[in-house]
């Protein structure tokens, strides 16, 4: 009768170990996903100080965040620049999508019309708005 005893404890002394070692694991990925998390943030990447417009191609323009206009594009399309934030307000395109998109402030972002072949994008105070990391490398 002991012995059984000791094979009913057997498997609960090794689910418990196991049990460690998941919390373990699983404390461990959490730490690195919160470290990598701060890195990214602290990591003291530009803000957002303009907007840059591409129409057809051709850059059309750099405007501030900072001074609230409103930009008649090619008198196809008008792009509102208010309280830090860009955004397209009217568009001769069918769709509109390019009015639903999320403004571009600080953070950074694009606004892409498709049919009038116009992007707005954020740019950073270094001048450009490539990244040296991306989401490939």
């Amino acid at each position: 009768m002991k012995k059984e005893n000791a094979a009913e404890q057997a498997p609960a002394a090794a689910f418990t170990v196991m049990k460690k070692k998941e919390f373990i694991m699983i404390g461990a990925i959490l730490f690195t996903a919160l470290l990598l998390f701060f890195i990214r943030e602290l990591s003291g990447t530009d803000d957002c100080l303009s907007i840059r417009i591409t129409a057809a191609g051709q850059v059309y323009g750099e405007y501030s965040l900072l001074q609230d206009r409103v930009i008649d594009i090619n008198g196809t399309n008008t792009c509102e620049i208010k309280n830090g934030e860009a955004r397209m307000t009217d568009a001769s395109c069918p769709d509109h999508y390019c009015m639903e998109q999320a403004p571009i402030g600080r953070n950074g972002g694009t606004i892409i019309c498709l049919p009038n072949k116009i992007i707005i994008e954020g740019v950073s105070a270094s001048g450009g708005n490539d990244p040296e990391v991306d989401a490939v490398t």
